[in-house]
């Protein structure tokens, strides 16, 4: 350790030039210091201090403001400069391994902590001959305990061996990107620091969570949406309905604005009921029934109403019954039932200003006898049994009759 010592102030200072003081000096216990002292004239240029026969230097450390006591350290052996040296450097060793600086530390003391390091004074002294001495301003010494001292032995490697660099984690990455995540007061990663793309269990079958599947590999009927009025769209079990304000019932397919039911129904306004169809604006169906047209309408079961405001009833008490007609025609229409107990179709033409024959001659056109048919109407007569077509008409009171074979 280098020391330099200005003669004007007797402080220890930095170097040549460098007038600021130093104020301690750092050892360790155990070691040997080597000292090179360079006493600076005006605190630049070294210079000799007395003459080497009669000089006298001692180095000293003892407990800090304890002036009335033993050294801890000391040594008075120095090496002195050879006469007339440019640069004269005066130096010594003095041994920081005595018992007396082990006590201070408290080492091998069986009641007290070692310390870790001791803060202690110090001073240099020199004298020429029978002189009165000349020594340096009180310096702090710090004297620190050592770790190495050559009697522990050699550690036994643990299994396993320490872990690799790369399956250590830093502190400073926790919850940052490409870090790791910290965990809440209940040992667990909180949601803030969980991907979108990842559901909790917990959050299964829950409000803003997720469905689960069923066997499948299906979302389960009951966990489908179902949507309607504002939405236009709305999904059943085994229907579907499309459109503002529709509704769909069972197995139904519904489009159309306003339209409902449970068989088909298409068109604005459209309804079915009990697997009918109904296909056109307005157009309403009964059960196992047609209505095809705007405003057709089928009032009975079984029935067909084709074109505009065509209609039909039930009115033969299970029969099905068939009227063609355009919408707000005063021309023929084509109505007809079938007799499903005597296998016979009949077909009747009226002046369209009645919605049935009921209408407009008062009697069941359909359950009089041939001859009695009147006057203007047509009447045919289909026989599933021998396969023939009989056409009745009665002009001007004389009934014609010609049948047609349809084998």
């Amino acid at each position: 350790m280098k020391l330099h010592v200005d003669l004007e102030t007797f402080e220890l200072i930095e170097g040549p030039g460098f007038r600021n003081p130093v104020n301690s000096l750092r050892f360790k216990r155990g070691d040997a210091a080597k000292l090179e002292v360079a006493f600076l004239r005006n605190g630049t240029t070294p210079e000799a201090i007395g003459n080497p026969a009669q000089l006298e230097l001692r180095f000293g450390v003892k407990p800090r403001n304890r002036y009335d006591v033993g050294y801890l350290v000391h040594t008075s052996s120095w090496t002195l400069p050879a006469p007339g040296a440019e640069n004269p450097v005066y130096q010594c060793s003095p041994s920081f391994n005595t018992e007396e600086l082990n006590s201070a530390l408290n080492l091998g003391s069986a009641t007290a902590t070692e310390l870790s390091e001791i803060t202690l004074m110090g001073e240099i002294t020199w004298r020429e001959g029978s002189a009165e001495p000349t020594s340096t301003r009180t310096f702090l010494v710090i004297v620190e305990n050592d770790v190495n001292r050559g009697n522990e032995g050699m550690p036994e490697s643990a299994e396993p061996a320490y872990p690799a660099p790369g399956s250590i984690e830093l502190v400073a990455r926790k919850g940052q990107p490409h870090g790791y995540a910290e965990l809440d007061f209940n040992g667990t990663v909180p949601l803030g620091q969980i991907p979108q793309s990842v559901e909790l269990t917990s959050r299964k079958g829950q409000p803003h969570g997720y469905a689960e599947l069923d066997q499948h590999g299906l979302v389960p009927s009951f966990r489908l949406p179902t949507m309607q009025a504002m939405h236009g769209i709305q999904i059943t079990e085994h229907g579907v309905a499309v459109g503002m304000y529709s509704n769909a019932y069972g197995r139904a397919t519904v489009v159309g604005t306003l339209a409902s039911g449970s068989g088909v129904s298409i068109g604005y306004g459209a309804a079915s009921h009990g697997e009918a169809v109904a296909l056109g604006n307005y157009a309403m169906a009964y059960s196992h029934g047609i209505a095809l047209g705007m405003g057709a309408r089928t009032e009975g079961n079984n029935c067909i109403a084709i074109g505009n405001g065509a209609v039909t009833g039930d009115w033969l008490h299970g029969y099905g019954r068939l009227e063609i007609a355009p919408y707000g025609s005063t021309g023929p229409r084509l109505s007809g039932h079938v007799w499903g107990g005597a296998n016979v179709m009949q077909f009747s033409v009226t002046d369209g200003h009645g919605f049935s024959p009921y209408a407009l001659h008062g009697g069941a056109v359909f359950n009089h006898a041939p001859g009695t048919i009147p006057s203007g109407m047509m009447m045919f007569a289909y026989s599933a049994i021998n396969g023939s077509l009989t056409i009745y008409v009665n002009s001007g009171g004389t009934l014609r009759t010609a049948t047609i074979p349809m084998t």
